[in-house]
């Protein structure tokens, strides 16, 4: 990989400009990279030029990871994301980043990717929903937070219900509140799965989310609390936790 190269003018443009011309496919909204692999960047354009590509953390330029040579027509580029690219900025990982490709006889002129996520850690291997929930807990016991963490949905949902209600389920929040959310010990009671009772209104299983009802006792104080975890597959098939309410 080429060493990062901090260049201001990407960040001039908020916007794609001339996107029918260029346009990316990977990475996409529903994209997650972790420190230490390597990825490719995909697109289509039919622009007769060279490229240089950065990647943007929300507000932040990381420079371009190419050498500015790549041709607009290529269509792909290979990068490794170094360890520390995102954890360095002390989080466990992003949902506000973004790869820009700049025209080298026009650098103000860019074409920006959709959001996508840059995780530190790569999220638990799980083979169904029921097993997801008992990990997420078992995780958060052992206080293993960046694990439990990472099993958090980093996409922003919002539907209307059959009542005709908005429903929203935003990204994963701040990490420190999270673990302060989470940091008492506890044990399963039981694991319910509420996707097709009546209760539940239809809206969320047409897109693939999971409802259960998970009823949680507390071991210092032996109190109880029920909980409703929100759970869909994502582009791996692995249950990964949309929403977390104490109401259904």
């Amino acid at each position: 990989m080429k060493k990062l190269i901090f260049i201001p003018f990407l960040l001039l443009l908020t916007y794609p400009v001339g996107a029918k011309d260029f346009t990316f496919t990977i990475p996409n909204k529903n994209t997650t990279w972790i420190e230490g692999h390597s990825y490719t960047i995909k697109w289509h354009s039919t622009i007769k030029d060279k490229i240089c590509l950065g990647i943007l953390i929300g507000g932040k330029d990381k420079g371009f990871v190419n050498n500015c040579n790549t041709p607009a027509t290529k269509g792909s580029f290979t990068v490794k994301i170094p360890s520390g690219f995102v954890s360095g900025f002390g989080i466990p990982s992003s949902n506000l980043c973004r790869v820009a490709a700049c025209l080298v006889s026009k650098p103000i002129e860019c074409f920006y990717s959709n959001y996508f996520t840059i995780s530190a850690f790569k999220p638990p291997k799980i083979d169904n929903c029921t097993k997801a929930i008992k990990d997420f807990f078992g995780f958060l016991n052992h206080k293993q937070f960046k694990k439990a963490y990472s099993m958090l949905s980093f996409a922003d949902y919002v539907m209307t219900d059959c009542n005709g209600e908005k429903i929203h389920f935003p990204a994963a929040g701040d990490f420190e509140a999270f673990k302060n959310r989470f940091s008492k010990t506890v044990e399963i009671e039981k694991i319910e799965d509420m996707t097709d009772k009546d209760t539940i209104c239809s809206a969320l299983s047409t897109v693939g989310i999971k409802t259960f009802k998970v009823r949680l006792i507390y071991t210092d104080s032996h109190t109880t609390q029920t909980l409703y975890l929100y759970l869909s597959k994502d582009t791996n098939n692995d249950c990964r936790i949309v929403n977390i309410s104490s109401n259904p």
